[in-house]
């Protein structure tokens, strides 16, 4: 699936993105948040994506809703430590 075609005519896919991973040494960050309320809107990690992408000639791809992004495909898992679905312990890998 393309989804966008920067200046230079250079494409993008979404699998492009996903490769991005190598801005987190290819793991899942998995948070350790106790409540919803202590959960980020972006991080520098976002803040760096999102200055690659736009540099690329992106637009609409702030940081916030790069997070977003990374947490609906994986990069990111902040569901809180009393939820069902975050991970074991012993597969944290930072906050």
């Amino acid at each position: 699936m393309q989804v966008a075609k920067p200046a230079g005519h250079q494409h993008l896919k979404l699998t492009d993105l996903k490769a991005k991973t190598s801005y987190v040494d290819n793991k899942t960050i998995v948070g350790k948040w106790k409540n919803l309320k202590r959960l980020p809107a972006n991080t520098k990690i976002s803040d760096t994506l999102s200055k690659d992408l736009k540099k690329r000639g992106m637009s609409f791809v702030g940081s916030t809703i790069i997070y977003a992004f990374m947490q609906a495909v994986g990069i990111v898992n902040d569901h809180t430590v009393n939820c069902f679905q975050h991970p074991q312990k012993d597969q944290i890998h930072s906050k």
